[in-house]
């Protein structure tokens, strides 16, 4: 089948001559012959490492389909998705109608970006000080709420209540603010 061709139509030249069971047949009949073309679909997880490096998740599912007919292919279920990874993009063939050739689907699978959060504080006392009392940090996967405890295994909310308990404000935007404004 020539490519760019979904399906063929033949004529079959139907000869036969000889001897069945005692009788002589002679026959020069065109049989006709239908042939579709099939394409296989192929799809392919992948996780990306930092080096830009892919990597398999799971192995390729490959799927045949009539050519002219319609395709669809999936990404990875939630559970299936490595930790701290999310999809890049939905591959731009990952549904269509087949043509002559066969398809690769591929889902690409990159890291989480990292966000960072710090909460600085100051002394209310003094709020012309930049002396910073105290300072929390961590990091996280950006998107997702960032949930971490210090050295001590306290969370962030039971350190800010202690530091306003002693008298310390948190300080917006890393400048020190006057605790008796409003905003």
């Amino acid at each position: 089948m020539q490519d760019g061709k979904e399906s063929v139509d033949y004529d079959l030249q139907n000869l036969f001559t000889g001897d069945h069971k005692g009788s002589t047949f002679d026959n020069n009949g065109v049989m006709p012959l239908h042939v579709d073309r099939y394409v296989q679909v192929t799809t392919n997880w992948y996780k990306q490492d930092a080096n830009g490096k892919p990597t398999p998740i799971k192995s390729s599912v490959n799927v045949n389909v009539e050519s002219g007919k319609n395709y669809s292919t999936d990404p990875l279920s939630t559970a299936e998705i490595p930790q701290n990874y999310h999809l890049q993009e939905i591959p731009t063939n990952a549904t269509g109608t087949t043509g002559a050739q066969n398809i690769i689907v591929n889902y690409i699978y990159v890291q989480n970006a990292v966000q960072q959060a710090q909460l600085n504080f100051v002394d209310d006392d003094d709020p012309s000080s930049t002396k910073m009392p105290a300072s929390i940090s961590a990091q996280g996967d950006a998107g997702s709420e960032i949930n971490f405890k210090n050295q001590e295994g306290k969370s962030v909310a039971e350190i800010v209540e202690g530091l306003k308990a002693d008298h310390y404000v948190l300080a917006k935007g890393g400048v020190v603010t006057n605790p008796s404004s409003t905003d």
